[in-house]
């Protein structure tokens, strides 16, 4: 019995000291294998801690470099308000720029009057000679010759001619006394012209025509029993001698 026991009490402590053995081992294990795990994991943090360090000395060096830009823009504005001489170049270019705009409008407004009018102005005789051929009207007179010859005054102010005067015209064995007005404008080269008269007939006439340069178109009508009754068209040429001797002599 004693026997037994003391068998008992021999297998129950190397049983005890087994299990602490092994749970000693154990712990061993999950000892190594927690440094194992941990050692990245400290690593990435390492990383990652010095990654947020270095970004953060960017974002400073860069603060830094813009407070530095802005105080040397700061600074060379105050320079250049301090310095006269800065300041003198900078009113002396804007006057001059403002120069060249005031006279490059004068040359503009100069060059527009140059062409608007000449300058000329005043009065002068005035003699103009004109003739044509009837295109259209009554078969007693059509494809007939007219011509016509007027003396007056001219009235300038240019490019603006007008011309006022009376006339002698005859179209064979018609003819016919009036009164007339023609406006030129000499740049464009146009021109009207209007008139009113009476035929040795003592019939009334009435002439208006319209033309560029020499040439024109007439339309006339006379008011009788003669043989311009109907609508005469006349493609006439004009010769204004008294505004060619004013352009040339002023």
């Amino acid at each position: 019995m004693n026997r037994f026991s003391k068998a008992t009490t021999v297998f129950f402590l190397l049983t005890l000291l087994l299990l602490l053995s092994c749970s000693f081992a154990m712990a061993e294990e999950n000892n190594s294998e927690a440094e194992n795990k941990t050692a990245p994991e400290v690593e990435n943090s390492s990383k990652q801690a010095e990654e947020n360090l270095s970004s953060e000395q960017a974002d400073e060096s860069e603060e830094t470099s813009a407070y530095l830009n802005e105080t040397e823009t700061t600074s060379d504005v105050l320079n250049a308000e301090d310095d006269p001489e800065k300041q003198n170049a900078s009113e002396y270019t804007s006057e001059n720029a403002n120069t060249i705009e005031q006279n490059a409008d004068s040359k503009e407004e100069v060059q527009a009057i140059d062409l608007s009018r000449a300058g000329n102005r005043g009065i002068s005789w005035d003699l103009e000679l004109e003739g044509g051929v009837v295109a259209y009207g009554d078969p007693g007179v059509r494809y007939r010759g007219m011509g016509r010859i007027r003396a007056g005054v001219l009235l300038i102010d240019e490019p603006h001619y007008l011309s006022l005067g009376a006339a002698f015209e005859g179209w064979g064995q018609v003819e016919a006394f009036t009164l007339e007005t023609v406006y030129s404008h000499i740049l464009s080269g146009l021109w009207a012209e209007a008139g009113l008269g009476v035929t040795l007939e003592k019939e009334f006439t009435l002439h208006v025509s319209a033309g560029w340069s020499v040439v024109g178109v007439e339309f006339q009508k006379n008011f009788g029993d003669g043989p311009r009754d109907n609508l005469a068209v006349i493609t006439k040429i004009r010769i204004p001698i008294g505004i060619l001797v004013f352009g040339l002599t002023n």
